[in-house]
């Protein structure tokens, strides 16, 4: 599928040949955020409301495929008087949207990723994908992991063929977990978003 245009994260801000934002204060450094609970309002609120905003705090664009992906369908289409047939077409509009605006604009425009792994037991399929390709083709993912919840494997925070593209094979990534998992892993983002502005 080939889109009229780019999603207006990539659209009204200015890159520099680095691939950093310019901004007044100097650079934001652009972060791919994949998660498995931008589909749920109220935890979509949070990103928005609280994590995105603490990430810009710390050097960092968040480049939410969330919301980028809702720029080219009208949400409102669907309501309680919606039909079968109008329901599936959306989302058949929706399944075309996803590669290109998250492997082909958002993750090449990214200097690292960010994963977090709450919102259920198991890592959704979704971000199991995003992650391995982030990894195998574009540089380091730093997961977040706060739900105290195991994954299916008993000695595992989370499935362990998705760790090994965090912090247990060659791609150089790093998995927060517990209590303090966002506070640890906000600190290492501000830290990895400071030596690519340096570098």
């Amino acid at each position: 599928m080939k889109l009229k245009n780019l999603p207006s994260i990539i659209e009204k801000n200015n890159f520099n040949e680095k691939g950093l934002v310019i901004v007044e204060q100097g650079f934001l450094v652009p972060v791919y955020v994949g998660s498995q609970q931008g589909f749920s309002s109220a935890e979509k609120n949070y990103l928005e409301n609280n994590f995105y905003p603490e990430l810009k705090k710390r050097g960092v664009l968040p480049l939410c495929p969330f919301t980028a992906c809702a720029e080219y369908l009208n949400l409102s289409e669907l309501n309680d008087n919606t039909n079968l047939k109008e329901y599936t077409e959306f989302w058949e509009r929706f399944n075309e949207i996803i590669g290109p605006v998250n492997y082909e604009i958002l993750m090449p425009h990214s200097k690292f990723m960010i994963a977090i792994f709450d919102g259920g037991h198991a890592c959704d399929d979704g971000l199991s994908a995003e992650v391995s390709y982030y990894a195998s083709n574009f540089g380091s993912v730093i997961g977040i992991r706060s739900d105290f919840r195991l994954s299916e494997n008993i000695a595992a925070p989370i499935n362990p063929a998705i760790r090994y593209f965090l912090d247990k094979g060659p791609y150089k990534g790093k998995l927060f977990t517990g209590t303090t998992a966002y506070e640890d892993a906000l600190n290492e983002i501000e830290k990895l978003a400071n030596e690519i502005k340096n570098y």
